[in-house]
This record gives structure tokens, C-alpha cells and sequence, in this order.
């Protein structure tokens, strides 16, 4: 998951081997509310060829969690 969100270069990532997957009715307004609370490591992004539109952060344990909805 990583290597697919393009932290190849970032080794304060490479460590990490958990991802956690949340679907949400909003991905942007998911980001908005989450922005100014915790690390957003990824800012909404389209990833058409999963068909989806997320962002990413850590949480307090440094785990990845991807939220994401359906294109």
C-alpha cells in the first residue's frame, strides 16, 4: 500500500504495515474535518483506475488510514 500511495521516498513511512480502509458518503468533507485534527499525510485524490477518490493519515499509533468513496 505504500508503495502505492507514492511514499517510496519518504522513509518515516516504510515502516508502517498496516493500512486501515474506511468507506465514507464524502471524502472531502471527511478531509475538511479532519484536517486541522491529526496528520493528513495525503490530500483527496482521485484513483481512477480503483474507481475511488481518497486521503490518507496517521493515526496516534502511526497506523495508515485510508478513507475513500466510490467515484
Amino acid at each position: 500500500m505504500i508503495k502505492a500511495l507514492n511514499f517510496n521516498d519518504k522513509t518515516e513511512y516504510k515502516n508502517h504495515k498496516q493500512v486501515i480502509v474506511v468507506e465514507v458518503d464524502d471524502v472531502d468533507q471527511t478531509y475538511e474535518d479532519f484536517k486541522s485534527k491529526t496528520n493528513v499525510i495525503t490530500e483527496p485524490t482521485n484513483r481512477d483506475i480503483w474507481g475511488i477518490r481518497c486521503f490518507h493519515i496517521l493515526d496516534p499509533e502511526s497506523n495508515v488510514i485510508e478513507f475513500y468513496n466510490a467515484l
